[in-house]
């Protein structure tokens, strides 16, 4: 891969900088996975909010609203504190809105990268779309672990992401 003097300098730049932020945002998140794995830690607790969202899936199968789930579990299940969301974008959608809205969203991802494939075949924009896919694989990857990445403001990249696939 060649690059021109401007590419270069601009590449060389990226990479410093991620090596200046990667130690003050990763390494704290990676010392936190020993105690996430640890009794009561936030694995534990995870597959407690997943367990409760498929409960409520299973009784409200048109879901229970959006934006409701902490409120419902937190009533229906006692909590001492206020719950989290459900930490899971699929379950989230499951709980809230309902087995029939988790399909429509499945079938509109299947869909999109359906014809993202097709097109990448005629070679249409091939390095746009390319990377579109890639980070939208990388949200909706994201989006399973951290709610803080369905929050309106960012989650809009997904769909910017799609759109551009789809284009």
């Amino acid at each position: 891969l060649r690059l021109d003097p401007y590419s270069k300098q601009f590449f060389v730049l990226a990479i410093i900088l991620v090596f200046l932020i990667a130690p003050i945002t990763i390494i704290p998140r990676m010392l936190h996975l020993f105690v996430t794995v640890s009794e009561g830690g936030g694995l534990s607790y995870r597959s407690y909010l997943a367990e409760k969202a498929f409960l409520l899936a299973t009784e409200y199968p048109f879901g229970v609203g959006l934006a409701t789930f902490p409120v419902i579990i937190s009533r229906r299940f006692s909590f001492t504190s206020w719950p989290a969301p459900v930490h899971n974008l699929f379950l989230e959608i499951l709980a809230e809105t309902g087995f029939v809205s988790l399909l429509f969203f499945l079938i509109f991802i299947f869909l999109s990268f359906r014809k993202f494939r097709i097109d990448i075949k005629l070679d249409k924009e091939f390095y746009l779309k390319t990377g579109a896919f890639f980070a939208s694989l990388t949200f909706l990857g994201v989006a399973n672990f951290y709610p803080f990445f369905w929050s309106s403001y960012i989650f809009e990249y997904f769909w910017l992401f799609v759109g551009i696939m789809l284009y």
